[in-house]
């Protein structure tokens, strides 16, 4: 990648009616293209929501219900925001956001809610965009922060040497997170490496195992070690990870590739426990039939110097049974070759069980 500090790229933030990016609405969003030794663009919005705004929303952005009904109709505002980044993204301008899930899905719903054109389609053909989130490189590059709520945008910030006069209003928040980003290419050279697909890689891949790791410290809580937030885990699980450039290469497969080997890993699977489930009817037959030859030395055993066997076969079997000394042993070879196939069949069974499982 081209020194991030110089790229010309774009920042995005929103701040909106609530926490909750799949039902709440945008209130005010702002754009800061910046970079390539061009002034700084700064594009903001306000826009009425159409529902009343909480008063825990006001009391974090400054906007009322007063000042949102003054705002931009939300299909207005929101096609000329999505217009934008789209056309930023064609560039190849890395778009940068902190905590982008967030911001990203909020305004795929609101698009969505509008009728309007959601971003897949103004970015046809498109597999992995140049998107950036210092909250997730954060996680990734320093995971050992202590302290609640210190990955916050403003902590964080200040972690990284980024002073603001004014906090919790769009523009304010996507200027931050533009230079905390800058701040964490120069801090940190190995950034610098990753190609814009690779580096969408490897965030995701990072997102996920972030997001998996909360997961198992939420499910952990009350436990003999618990209250431990998920970055102060033990460092020899960390290190087991695969590192940055490793991960990479292991993302760089098609969605096309990837459904043929998720296809070929469940026949493989199906076909293992067919295997199982044949190799469990052998057993039972096995079994069954050492059964039956135990109970004719038995029997055997009881007559001995009958003769030779009249039949083995008919309702009259044990009756008519007569076997003569070699013909007992005979039978006894049997069992025991029958008994040896029966443990080696279900050693196998048990087996295909422990590798498939």
């Amino acid at each position: 990648m081209t020194d991030f500090v110089s790229l010309r790229k774009v920042s995005f933030d929103t701040e909106t009616t609530g926490p909750n990016p799949n039902e709440d609405r945008i209130v005010t969003a702002a754009l800061i293209a910046r970079g390539a030794g061009r002034p700084d663009k700064v594009m903001t919005w306000l826009i009425n929501p159409g529902i009343p705004i909480p008063k825990e929303a006001s009391d974090v952005h400054g906007i009322t219900d007063e000042q949102a009904a003054e705002g931009a109709l939300p299909k207005d505002a929101l096609d000329d925001i999505a217009d934008r980044l789209a056309a930023a993204l064609r560039h190849g301008m890395p778009v940068v956001a902190f905590n982008l899930s967030f911001d990203w899905t909020i305004l795929a719903r609101d698009l969505e809610r509008n009728g309007l054109l959601p971003m897949a389609d103004r970015l046809p053909g498109a597999t992995s965009l140049p998107l950036i989130d210092p909250h997730v490189i954060d996680r990734q590059v320093d995971k050992y922060v202590k302290g609640t709520g210190m990955r916050k945008l403003k902590p964080t910030a200040e972690r990284y040497g980024v002073e603001l006069a004014d906090w919790h209003t769009a523009e304010a928040d996507a200027l931050a997170a533009l230079l905390i980003a800058e701040a964490q290419f120069a801090r940190y050279p190995q950034l610098q490496t990753y190609g814009p697909q690779q580096l969408f890689a490897a965030q995701r891949a990072w997102r996920a195992e972030q997001q998996a790791g909360l997961q198992q410290w939420f499910r952990t809580a009350g436990h003999p070690g618990a209250g431990r937030r998920p970055e102060q885990g033990h460092r020899r699980l960390v290190a087991a990870h695969p590192a940055p450039a490793e991960r990479s290469l292991v993302m760089r497969i098609s969605r096309r590739q990837y459904i043929e080997l998720y296809a070929r890993a469940l026949a493989e699977r199906n076909q293992a426990r067919q295997e199982r489930a044949d190799a469990r009817s052998v057993c039972r037959d096995q079994a069954d039939q050492m059964e039956s030859l135990r109970d004719q030395l038995t029997v055997a055993k009881r007559r001995p110097g009958a003769g030779a066997l009249a039949a083995v076969e008919g309702p009259s079997l044990f009756q008519r049974l007569s076997l003569s000394e070699r013909a007992r042993r005979s039978l006894a070879e049997q069992l025991a070759a029958v008994q040896a196939s029966n443990e080696a069949m279900c050693r196998e069974a048990r087996s295909s069980v422990e590798v498939t499982a």
